[in-house]
């Protein structure tokens, strides 16, 4: 704890004596860590529901003997969820389908393992793989989606504190060739302190923003996992009960 007094005076004394491109350099810094944090706090935080939402809709889902039955069971809730959209966007297609054939919502709801079912041809289930496959796509999209933003933080904030280094240090050496002797060196070391503390906090912004982002790019590809199984599950139970016998 006797640490953390000093550690504060010394940065604050190298921010004090840095010239203003490094004050730029660190306050930009401080506006990339703030950013980070809040994509990394929103996605954890979508990702959480979208774990929890995507098993509610599974198993709901599996309640029912037809692909379309739980359709009418509120799955709607879920929207945001990449299995509720999924499941949305392939019955909104089936059930269309169904109807032109003449099977009502009614007896898609009856429908029990053995009883006889409207036969869809190539066409239609290669229409319904489609309407998943896209939606399938679009889901992905929206997992990743500020993943890249947090990996351009983690990226790009070593560059941007080496940069303020590079440019500080560079002043200082400079001041001491105009200035000459060994005595110049107590003037130009507080700003040497002061360029060095943009590569400081550009790795205290990069190494967490990198942690946290392999760690919600394992959360996207389980979430994206779990979609493109549910896909599969969804188109294969459709075929099964409406594909040719």
């Amino acid at each position: 704890m006797t640490y953390f007094p000093p550690l504060a005076l010394m940065v604050f004394d190298a921010f004090r004596t840095s010239d203003m491109f490094n004050r730029a350099v660190v306050l930009s810094l401080v506006a990339l860590s703030v950013y980070a944090i809040i994509k990394i706090h929103e996605r954890f935080s979508v990702f959480s529901l979208m774990r929890r939402w995507d098993g509610a809709v599974l198993s709901e889902y599996r309640k029912y003997a037809h692909p379309s039955g739980a359709k009418l069971s509120g799955l709607r809730k879920f929207r945001g969820a990449p299995v509720s959209e999924i499941y949305e966007a392939v019955t909104d297609e089936l059930s269309v389908m169904l109807r032109q054939h003449g099977m009502s919502s009614a007896e898609v709801n009856e429908w029990e393992p053995g009883m006889d079912a409207v036969e869809l041809g190539a066409g239609d289930l290669g229409k319904l793989r489609v309407t998943a496959e896209r939606a399938l796509s679009e889901q992905i999209a929206s997992v990743e989606r500020n993943l890249t933003s947090i990996a351009t933080c983690a990226s790009m904030a070593p560059s941007i504190g080496l940069f303020g280094t590079v440019w500080g240090v560079m002043g200082s050496f400079m001041t001491m060739a105009d200035g000459g002797g060994a005595a110049m060196i107590s003037s130009v070391a507080p700003g040497i302190s002061g360029a060095l503390l943009t590569t400081v906090l550009g790795l205290l912004v990069a190494i967490p923003s990198g942690y946290f982002y392999n760690r919600l790019s394992d959360a996207a590809r389980e979430i994206v996992s779990d979609a493109e199984n549910f896909t599969d599950e969804l188109l294969a139970d459709i075929g099964r009960i409406h594909g040719r016998q």
